[in-house]
């Protein structure tokens, strides 16, 4: 008896193929909701965000739709075709694996609401975030559920329309991510920013160390380049490639300015800094920056 093409080496190497890849776009997906959510949180509470994170769920969340929407078209025109058969082996035991993935993730996170609520470390943020998860995981275990059992006619139509709830879901999220997420141009300012900051600390440590070398302050920036401490570029700005402006103002004291687009809050509150035209003072006498 000849194999058949649902069963046929070639379409079962294929059929696997798409699961895998199913199982990544879910997993990409999911991660990316989650860091995106986690974002509108962590905003919600007034606590500091990271656009890191966000930036990452967009990334995440939009290659997870891609990979979803290529392996569920492709899964789904094989079963509508019975190219796939509904008890196929490799789709059972796939939609199986991903189905206990989701059931880890919902079962892990209810142990951590327990134990923080009898530990009462719990908050009432650390609690939203522990629903969303638990939300994301649902949603995929209920919709590869029904969809396990799509050849019962209920099942079937309960699996498309938790399928249109999924894909709303996911939609939903993405734009709400790409909605508050600052522009390209808004990034690179920021990163500017921290490119200058690091350049005056920088600065600072080796202004440090030309006046333990020479029991003085250095007259300019360039002399520090003159003693091979640091690089021409390290004294100049990293956008407008001026040298950053520097004032010896007493033998132990001096101040090193620099132009920011953004206000920024730093642990230490020396290098914390407003927009504009600013100017950090320093002492080399200190033993550590306040």
């Amino acid at each position: 008896m000849a194999i058949s093409q649902a069963t046929s080496p070639n379409s079962l190497a294929k059929l696997f193929f798409y699961y895998l890849v199913l199982l990544l776009g879910t997993g990409f997906t999911a991660f990316g909701a989650m860091f995106i959510l986690f974002y509108h949180v962590d905003n919600f509470f007034s606590e500091e965000s990271s656009l890191f994170d966000l930036r990452s769920g967009i990334s995440l969340i939009l290659t997870g739709i891609l990979a979803l929407a290529v392996s569920i078209w492709q899964i789904n025109r094989g079963l509508n075709q019975g190219r796939i058969e509904n008890d196929n082996k490799i789709r059972q035991w796939m939609t199986y694996i991903i189905l206990a993935c989701a059931a880890f993730v919902v079962l892990i996170n209810f142990v951590v609401i327990f134990n923080g609520y009898l530990t009462g470390e719990f908050i009432l943020k650390q609690y939203s975030k522990a629903l969303i998860i638990l939300v994301i995981a649902g949603v995929a275990f209920i919709y590869f559920a029904y969809d396990l059992m799509r050849s019962i006619p209920t099942a079937k139509s309960k699996s498309w329309s938790m399928g249109f709830v999924m894909w709303g879901l996911i939609m939903g999220i993405f734009i709400s991510g790409i909605i508050v997420n600052p522009s390209p141009q808004h990034a690179r300012n920021v990163k500017m920013d921290e490119k200058r900051i690091e350049q005056l600390q920088d600065l600072s440590e080796q202004i440090k160390e030309y006046h333990l070398k020479n029991a003085a302050l250095p007259n300019q920036l360039s002399d520090l380049v003159e003693e091979k401490l640091v690089f021409q570029e390290t004294i100049e700005d990293p956008e407008t490639h001026k040298v950053f402006e520097y004032q010896a103002i007493s033998p132990n004291r001096y101040t090193l300015c620099a132009t920011f687009y953004f206000e920024k809050k730093d642990y230490k509150p020396i290098w914390s800094h407003a927009a504009g035209h600013q100017c950090i003072q320093q002492d080399v006498s200190s033993e550590r920056n306040h």
